[in-house]
């Protein structure tokens, strides 16, 4: 039995009581495979500051038929510890960028423009 009929016999003994079982079964099999594989690929244990990519995946369940779907983007993709960054083109090929900051970018931000607490941070210190 090959790799393709082995994942067709798992699925096919998949018991669920519903569509959104088996849609968080779905979701728990792929997060389990993608573990593996990035334990496979990275030998190193690491600590992650920056993630880069030129392109991203993304996957919606559609809310009317519970239907899955995965599709690849050509956006870029940079996160970091202030948060998330979607880079790519509006339909006049303009740059166009979206992000999606982190709760310690955003009280930095505060900080930075007069909204942060009226306290020094550092006990005093000048």
């Amino acid at each position: 039995m090959d790799l393709n009929e082995k994942c067709a016999a798992f699925v096919k003994d998949i018991v669920t009581s519903g569509v959104d079982e088996l849609n968080a079964v779905r979701k728990n099999v792929f997060d389990l495979l993608s573990d593996l594989f990035n334990e496979k690929i990275s030998t190193q244990s690491r600590i992650f500051n920056y993630i880069a990519a030129n392109s991203i995946v993304v996957e919606v369940i559609d809310e009317e038929t519970k239907v899955c779907f995965r599709r690849e983007l050509p956006l870029r993709y940079e996160e970091t510890g202030n948060g998330v960054s979607l880079i790519g083109e509006d339909i006049t090929g303009k740059s166009s960028q979206i992000s999606f900051l982190s709760e310690a970018a955003y009280e930095k931000i505060k900080d930075l423009t007069g909204k942060g607490p009226s306290s020094p941070r550092c006990g005093g210190h000048i």
